[in-house]
């Protein structure tokens, strides 16, 4: 999985780069399902930086229109210290929304997955 060797290397850069014998570091994306769960890793990035979200939400809209809306938020975490390397990754499981409403950017989109989670799941 590109996020977490993406979050290893950043990890392993930065424990080389300090003296404190430990390092953290983490990488996160966007992972849905109608797009092969392949722009994760580039959600920052998604479209070129100087798109707009309204485009970019439109577009991931657009994507799975008709298709399967399942979705996740990913983040991978990790922790170096002078005895080994550990990784933890975390995922908060969704639906895309069907359309945008409002003044939508790519973390409103995942604030809109989180709260659809939260009406489906006992708290």
């Amino acid at each position: 999985n590109q996020l977490l060797k993406n979050a290893l290397i950043k990890a392993r850069i930065s424990y080389l780069m300090n003296y404190m014998n430990l390092s953290i570091s983490d990488d996160s994306g966007l992972e849905v399902d109608a797009m092969d769960k392949n722009d994760g890793v580039y959600s920052a990035r998604f479209l070129g930086e100087d798109t707009s979200y309204d485009i970019k939400n439109q577009y991931i809209i657009d994507q799975v229109q008709g298709k399967v809306r399942t979705a996740r938020y990913v983040c991978v975490i990790a922790y170096i210290d002078e005895r080994k390397e550990h990784v933890y990754r975390g995922e908060c499981e969704g639906l895309i929304h069907d359309k945008l409403e409002g003044e939508m950017d790519l973390v409103m989109i995942l604030f809109s997955i989180i709260l659809h989670l939260r009406q489906r799941l006992p708290m």
